[in-house]
């Protein structure tokens, strides 16, 4: 059985071990080398302070995490925020992925966030095809945007619309009642 739950501070060690190998194998993050753990808290810290920072765990091993931040510091775009995944190789194919976004999801909704956006790398054909499964579509892609491991790297912006948008948008972060 899964649980999803925020992340807490004692978990970030965990988290860091998952997120290391997607930085050092694999051309899934742009990051060059792996955050330090006081780099990591800091970021961790950031985010939470606005956004949902959730885990999974099972039996007590934590599967993966997942968490929104801004998606630009524009006042304009305050109803919009980037997603961002990560799973240990074992949980993925899993369901575990699903249920993190919809807990994300159901989080943002309440926060009065309208659109969420991912940024994915053009070869993590796994990633486009979970994101498209969440309801996501490709909105851009942009060609030979990044540079890792030796290898010009496409990026992808999928985008998924949680609510109906209208006029009279709901300031975000302003929990609703319903």
């Amino acid at each position: 059985m899964v649980t999803i739950r925020p992340a807490t501070k004692t978990d970030l060690p965990e988290l860091l071990r998952i997120y290391t190998p997607y930085v050092e194998a694999s051309t899934a993050s742009f990051d060059e080398a792996a955050p330090t753990l006081s780099t990591f808290t800091t970021q961790y810290e950031q985010i939470q302070h606005d956004y949902p920072y959730l885990i999974a765990e099972s039996a007590g091993e934590l599967l993966g995490y997942c968490y929104a931040h801004a998606y630009s510091d524009r006042n304009a775009y305050q109803w919009s925020a980037e997603v961002t995944i990560y799973l240990k190789p074992a949980a993925q194919g899993q369901h575990v992925g699903t249920q993190l976004y919809q807990a994300l999801e159901k989080q943002l909704i309440n926060q009065n966030i309208y659109n969420v956006f991912a940024c994915i790398t053009g070869s993590n054909e796994a990633s486009l095809i979970f994101h498209a499964h969440c309801g996501y579509t490709e909105v851009g892609h942009f060609k030979a945007s990044g540079f890792k491991h030796g290898q010009w790297l496409d990026t992808i912006w999928m985008q998924k619309e949680l609510q109906p948008l209208s006029d009279n948008q709901p300031h975000p972060f302003m929990t609703r009642t319903n």
